[in-house]
């Protein structure tokens, strides 16, 4: 059966617009912990309630052939008329990263990001199985939106690597003012349970300093860390020390564009 031909046949133009309310996954299982009842039916459902009360037209359909699960992917593209057999989607980001280390493109993947701990928690929420995760990590980061509080002890949880970066503030203008010395930030970052502490270098002598303190380094103690963090939280409660969580000047141009804020170099200052 064509059933291209047979839904031609059947389809009656007008000028009335058609919205699709699709209630993806709500019927899902009942569980002991929702008195034996499915998300949908133990749902509050006002506005669902209110369509019906306001006579919209409803009605059941299944949109793909049969033998065909109507999982999310097959069953949005059959909606809009697209045979799933035909086309074939895949989540986007996440099959490519599958594909890479299938490939051995990559060994290890993960995601990074310095704006806000809330974020990091959503996409580890989403419970893909990221090796690592990169955030800023310093002493500064206690006091203010800390990814050391928030996110640590979830990638821990998740036996997943940390990356911390940002070592030094961001630009190194704590160190710069005197605010911490460079010793102290970096051993600070690098007590944390991280797999790897990233530091910017941007002179010789930032190298060999760098190294100096890798080479000699020592874990602080819980105590040595607890009185720095205390040190530096009057400086810190405000971010102007991490002006990557707290302002947009260091966002990407895609995220600028997403919010509405024109990219950087078109700034005035």
């Amino acid at each position: 059966m064509n059933l291209d031909a047979l839904y031609s046949d059947l389809t009656l133009k007008t000028d009335a617009k058609l919205a699709l309310v699709v209630l993806d996954g709500l019927g899902d299982l009942a569980t002991a912990a929702q008195n034996e009842l499915t998300p949908l039916e133990a749902a509050r459902t006002p506005n669902l309630d209110a369509l019906v009360a306001a006579g919209v037209a409803q009605g059941r359909m299944i949109p793909v052939a049969p033998g065909i699960t109507p999982g999310s992917g097959p069953g949005h593209l059959a909606l809009f008329g697209y045979d799933p057999l035909e086309f074939q989607v895949g989540r986007g980001v996440i099959e490519a990263l599958d594909q890479a280390k299938k490939e051995g493109k990559v060994r290890f993947v993960g995601f990074t990001g310095h704006k806000s701990p809330a974020i990091h928690l959503k996409m580890l929420a989403h419970d893909y199985p990221f090796d690592t995760v990169q955030m800023p990590l310093n002493c500064f980061d206690a006091t203010y939106r800390s990814f050391e509080q928030l996110v640590l002890p979830e990638l821990a949880r998740r036996g997943i690597a940390a990356l911390g970066m940002k070592s030094l503030g961001g630009d190194g203008q704590p160190i710069l003012h005197g605010a911490v010395l460079a010793e102290e930030a970096l051993r600070y970052a690098m007590s944390l349970p991280v797999a790897t502490t990233i530091s910017g270098i941007d002179s010789l002598a930032v190298l060999h300093q760098n190294l100096a303190i890798a080479r000699g380094f020592t874990p602080m103690t819980p105590e040595e860390m607890e009185a720095l963090r205390r040190r530096c939280a009057s400086l810190a409660a405000d971010g102007h020390l991490e002006l990557f969580k707290s302002t947009k000047r260091y966002d990407g141009a895609v995220g600028r564009e997403q919010h509405g804020y024109p990219p950087s170099a078109e700034l005035p200052l």
